[in-house]
Parts: C-alpha cells; structure tokens; sequence
C-alpha cells in the first residue's frame, strides 16, 4: 500500500507536459531531484524504460536512466546498454550506447551513441543490418546517420557494405527506406556483361508522388551496342479502373546494327494497357444495369527489338512477328449483351503495313437464350458488324446475323433428349477505297514482276448478300449413379447436320468458284477479293457419335474425364470419315495427373494430332512435361500432296528442398527440326534478411534483318548467365553474363 502511494505521490511531483510515471523498490525525494534504485521502471510518452537506477530533475525535465537500459515502445524495441537521457519538456533523448530494432521486418541499428528529437534520430558510429545481431551475414557500418522514424527513412555517410567481416562495397552517402511504402527512389539496377554487347548497366528510377499514379523510368547503356530510355506510367484513374502507358526508344551503333544486318538503327514504340470495370455509372452516371467494362491492350512499334530491349530475362522475350491491339467495350446485361471492339495488326516482317487489314471497329449485339412454348423452344439472336480498313486497296463493311432456334422434346421419361434446330445465318457485304492491286511489300524480280499471291478483282468488288440455313438434330442421354465413395456420370449424343439451303448475289456469287478452288487447294492469299471470303464456316453434311464419361470423388473433386467423338462426312470431295478424336485427363492424386489428346486420321491411316501432359505437384516437387505432335496433309493447285509435321516438346522442374533452397530448370526442344528452342536451370537461397538467385539460360531472340534490300525475319541465339542478389530490405542488384550468336 506504501508503495502504490508512493507511486501517485511521484505521478503527481514529476507531471510536466507529459506525465512521467516511476515504479522502483527504493525512491529518494527532495525539493527538486528524485532518484530511484532497484528494478526501477519509467512510463512516459508511451515508452516502457527498465534500468537499474534512475535521477529526475523537477526544474530542467531531465530523466536520465543507468545500467542495463532497456525500453520497448509498441513494436519497437530498444536496448540501449548503460545510459539514457530523456529532456520531458523538450522531448530530447540521448542513447549512449544505443540500439533500436524494428520487430516489424527485423530491421536494427546498433551504434556508439545517438539522439532523437520527436521522430528524427542522429546516430554516431554504427550499424544497420536486418540480419541475427549475434552473427548478422551482412551489416553496413556508418560514421553518421539519421533516421526518421516516421518516414521510414535513413540516410548513411561514409557507409561501408560488409559480407560478415570482409568489405565489399563503400558509398559516401546511402539512403534507403526501412518499410516496403511506395516512394520515390531507386530500383533494383541491372549490370551485365556481353561479349557483342559489352557493359550493359539498367537504373530504374521510381517516381511514387501520388497514391493515384507512379512514375518509372529505365535508362540503359550497352556499351557496344547503344543507349535506350523506356519510362512506364502507371495510374489508377478510379476505384475500378487502372492503367499504364509506356513510350521508350533505343539506339543502335552502326557497328552492331551492321555485323547482326539489323533492319533498324532506331527501336521505339508505345504500349497503352487500361481496364475499367463499370465506366458508365464512374463517368457518365448511368446504371442500365448489369456490367459495363472497357479493356485496351494498345501497341505500336517498328520492330520486336523495342519488345527485347525493355526487359532483360531472355525467357520472357517477343517471339511473335505479328503484333496485335485491341480494344473492348461492352455492356452485358441478363437479357442482352452489347460490344464494340477494335483490332489492329503490325506485321514487322513487311516493310509497310499500309495494305494490312484493319477490324476498326467491330460491333455486336446478342440476345441471350430465351424459352417459348414451356421452356420448350430455345432461341438467340446475334448481330456482327465488321469495318475490314487498310490504307490502300480495297475495305470492306460486312453486316452478320445469325439466328438458332431450336425444340426440345423429352422422352422415354426424361431418359433421352431430343433436339431439334433450325439456324439461320445472313450476311451483306459492301466496298469502299482504292482499286489498287498491287502489294507494297513485294519486290519485283525479271519473271514475277507482281506477286503471285495477289488476286486480281477479276470480276470487281460489288456489293452482295448471302443467306443460308441449315438443320441439326441430336438425341442425348445423360446417366449419373452414386458411390459409396464417388459418382459416375457418362452422356451419349448423336446428331445429324444438314446444310439446307442457301442464296448469294453480287460479290458472293460471282466469285463463289474462285473461293472454293483457294479451300479446296489451300491457295495462299495474301490480297484480293479472297480477303473477303469471311462467311461463317461452310456447313458440311455429317452425322456425329460423342461419348462423355467423368468421375468424382466424394469431396467433389475430379478423378477422370474422357470423351470421345467421331465425325461422318457425307459431301464429296471430302474425307468419309473425320479425324476420331479421344480426349482423356485423369488425376491420380490431388498431386498427379495425365493428359492426352489424340486425332486419328483415317485416309492416312495416322495420327494427325497427340497432345499429352504429366503434371506433379506437391509443393516439395513440381514437375510438368508437355508434348505436341502434329502431322497434316495439304494438296497445292496443281494436286501435289505435302506432308507438314511438327514435334515439340517442352519440361519444368522446381525443387523446393527446404524454406531456404529452391532448384528449378526448363526445356524446349523442336524434335522435327532437331533444335533446342529454350534451355534453363539454376538455384534460389533465401534467408530472413537476404536472398540470391543463380540462373542460366539459353534462348532464341527473334529479330528482323535486312540483306540486298530484303526484309526477313531472322534469329540471334542468347547464352546468359543471370545473378540475382537482395539484401532485405535494401533492395538489391541484378548481374548477367550474355554471349550471342546468329542462329
């Protein structure tokens, strides 16, 4: 009871603009001085101080604490060793020594002494580092710092990077941030070293002023080859919506645009990524119902160098020569759906892309299944209008509906379905431009002074109207019986399609033969009126046996699906029997599955496509080996059979051996041309405070050439050797080894 007095008592004496709270077995009191000893513990500020002895000076404010010192305020801890100061009125501290850890990320200084005012720290004589403090791997030691705790900030001189006991690295001034907050600064840099590139060095620089936007921007220079900038802005123009445009450039030296006979003594281009989710309630106040949305993946660039440029994983490069932008805006609704699309094609392997066929724009509109007649007859309705621009030649404006109806009928009580359809599908097709015929990209030569590839609008570009329809029936079962300990459900369907009748005029009627002679002899086209051969795909006479069986666990997990299917195709000029196809995924644990995929090909007696896929993944393993076979006959104009095979196979691996290493490779290999497309292994260790990745890689960077005037698409075989290195939370360092060769 005395001492609990005492302690009120001493609440009371010491109040100034803070109160100051003392606990301690002994407390010696005068007029202005209090000392206190044995177990003595301070409350002040929101700060718990332990110490072995303690004065107080009523005047001047001044606590000062002795002998094993320690405090804890929050989750933040300090262990300051023999002596701290507190000024109560002025809100000063000295530490002298003075350590301060942060529990949050581990992050600690330990130094000969420092002072703090509010939340900015002056530290003498130190060290930083997030590792153990009995044995850290790393630390950087420091003549002076400062340190805002508020910011999460610090800033270092004469700092010196330690690997345990051996120097590394020193800077006269390093700063960075102790919290993983957005903010302005430097990123990870890249160095690299290339027998034909030379030095390579990348420094991001981050630019983070706003919650709604950053900034970043990537200089690089490669010694030997040029010096680029690419900068990304990235934004969040609502709670629903983000976006990113990028805009960068990179400049070759003639003397490596020379020996690689590049195209390009320049690669620049833009990207524009943005999707938003309900923009027509967030800018036009309008709430129609269901989901509006707009997605724009938008690029333009003069070659796929400015792709290649931008990142430096060899893994990740372009290998497509045709670049695609699109642009999306729907409404979708219950009952109805309404788009606008847009797509625009670069092909880098032509010199002009001003005959390249544009989708600008694309409109539909389609009502969703709807039922009559108690639920017995189904029917849809979607409408397509397709703009085909170009610069030069011929565009086109094509007007699609199509409409299904179909009656369904149970039977046998509810044992069989039988469905019966009738589809309807109309198209109006209109002209507009120049007659120009010839191909900007071709380059004559003595005997074709014109491509070959160009058909020419022998009989015009008239406007004109197609119409068809075409009836189906299936008949259906679908069986499932319950288990003890799973489910078993298998469908039989049989249908019969038939093509009906149809009526063309003008464009599709006058050059119906010259479109049927191109399928049937699979004729390249590259312009001409067989650009407008888009009507909806021919409908064969034909008959269809599907088989469909899956199995599930209790717990409603898939243990087996397979399905099966076979054509009959009853039109001459074609294959009596279509590609059997058998199609089969079985998990034998929830770590272990299967795929296959195999087309059988009856005429040819082979097997036209197998897909198959092993998968293993338990966390520890991960494993996955895919293989693609494919093996097609094509006839030429002149009934001359060609035989195009292709064969690739493609594996991972990962092996997380404990929380600190990790192993992993790759492989791609083209087994028809005997080439390895991509090859990689390396190792990953991580520990609390840093972490280090090794990798090397071998890869196929497609690029464009240009040789006697020609442009082709060529390719440069990269051997890279990738070391990660990040000490947390730092930041850290990327370094590559790159030797390159024409493939």
């Amino acid at each position: 009871m005395y001492r609990l007095l005492l302690l009120f008592l001493l609440t009371i004496s010491l109040y100034a603009d803070k109160k100051v709270e003392v606990f301690a077995a002994n407390v010696d009191s005068s007029e202005n001085t209090m000392k206190a000893d044995g177990d003595v513990v301070v409350l002040f500020d929101g700060m718990y101080v332990s110490a072995e002895s303690a004065t107080y000076n009523r005047e001047t404010g001044i606590l000062e604490l002795y002998g094993n010192v320690n405090a804890l305020q929050g989750a933040e801890y300090y262990a300051m060793g023999d002596y701290l100061m507190i000024n109560t009125q002025e809100g000063i501290r000295q530490f002298r020594p003075f350590f301060f850890q942060e529990h949050a990320d581990e992050f600690w200084i330990s130094a000969q002494s420092a002072k703090s005012k509010d939340v900015n720290y002056e530290i003498h004589t130190g060290i930083v580092s997030s590792c153990n403090p009995q044995d850290p791997d790393w630390t950087i030691r420091f003549s002076t710092g400062y340190y805002d705790k508020e910011d999460q900030w610090m800033q270092l001189y004469n700092a010196r990077l330690y690997a345990g006991e051996v120097p590394v690295f020193y800077f006269p001034y390093f700063a960075y941030p102790t919290d993983t907050t957005r903010r302005t600064g430097l990123l990870r840099p890249t160095f690299g070293l290339s027998s034909d590139e030379g030095f390579m060095y990348q420094q991001p620089i981050y630019i983070a002023e706003s919650p709604y936007w950053d900034l970043e921007l990537l200089p690089q220079v490669r010694t030997k080859r040029g010096e680029g900038l690419y900068t990304t802005l990235r934004f969040a123009d609502s709670k629903n919506s983000t976006g990113a445009l990028t805009i960068g450039g990179f400049k070759e030296q003639a003397s490596y645009q020379e020996d690689f006979k590049l195209k390009n003594d320049q690669h620049y281009g833009f990207e524009f990524d943005y999707q938003h989710r309900g923009f027509l309630n967030t800018w036009f106040d309008w709430s129609p119902g269901g989901a509006s949305g707009i997605f724009a993946d938008i690029t333009y660039l003069n070659d796929i160098e400015y792709m290649n440029l931008k990142q430096n994983d060899s893994l990740d490069y372009t290998a497509d020569s045709q670049v695609t932008s699109k642009v999306n805006v729907f409404l979708n609704q219950k009952e109805h759906y309404f788009g606008m699309y847009g797509k625009y094609f670069i092909d880098l392997n032509k010199n002009s892309n001003s005959d390249t066929q544009q989708y600008l724009p694309i409109i539909q509109y389609h009502s969703y299944l709807d039922t009559l007649l108690e639920d017995h007859l189904l029917y849809s309705f979607d409408y397509r209008g397709t703009n085909f621009y170009r610069e030069t030649r011929k565009s086109a404006i094509q007007n699609e509906i199509k409409v299904p109806i179909s009656l369904q009928f149970p039977l046998l009580d509810e044992f069989f379905t039988l469905t019966m359809s009738e589809n309807i599908y109309g198209s109006h097709i209109g002209f507009y431009g120049s007659n120009q015929t010839e191909d900007p990209n071709w380059i004559p030569t003595a005997t074709n002074p014109t491509s070959p590839y160009v058909q020419q609008p022998t009989k015009g570009y008239g406007p004109g109207y197609y119409a068809q329809d075409f009836q189906s029936l299936e008949l259906n079962t679908n069986l499932v019986k319950a288990f003890d300990t799973f489910s078993h459900s298998i469908a039989f369907t049989v249908g019969y399609l038939h093509p009906g009748n149809d009526k063309k005029s003008g464009f599709y009627d006058d050059y119906e033969e010259t479109f049927e002679n191109n399928k049937e002899n699979n004729v390249r086209c590259d312009a001409g009126p067989c650009e407008y051969d888009t009507l909806a795909s021919e409908v064969l006479e034909q008959s269809f046996l599907e088989f469909t069986q899956f199995v599930f666990l209790a717990d409603g997990k898939e243990k087996l699906y397979h399905r099966l299917r076979q054509p009959l195709i009853y039109e001459s000029g074609y294959e009596k029997y279509g590609d059997l196809e058998n199609e089969l995924r079985y998990n034998f644990t929830d770590e272990f599955s299967i795929y296959n995929n195999t087309f059988y090909n009856y005429d040819h007696n082979t097997l036209s496509k197998i897909q198959n896929t092993v998968s293993y993944n338990d966390l520890t393993y991960l494993f996955n080996i895919s293989h693609l076979y494919t093996d097609k006959f094509r006839e030429d104009s002149v009934g001359i059979e060609t035989r195009d095979k292709s064969s690739y196979l493609t594996t991972s691996f990962r092996y997380n051996h404990s929380q600190r290493w990790q192993y992993f490779a790759g492989y791609a290999y083209d087994i028809e041309l005997s080439e390895t497309k991509n090859r990689h292994l390396g190792f990953a260790f991580a520990k609390r405070c840093w972490s280090l990745e090794l990798r090397y890689v071998e890869n196929i960077r497609p690029t464009l050439t240009t040789i006697n005037g020609i442009t082709e698409s060529s390719s440069i075989k990269d051997k890279v050797l990738y070391l990660t290195l990040n000490l947390r939370p730092l930041g850290g360092m990327e370094f590559d080894y790159k030797k390159s060769e024409t493939n």
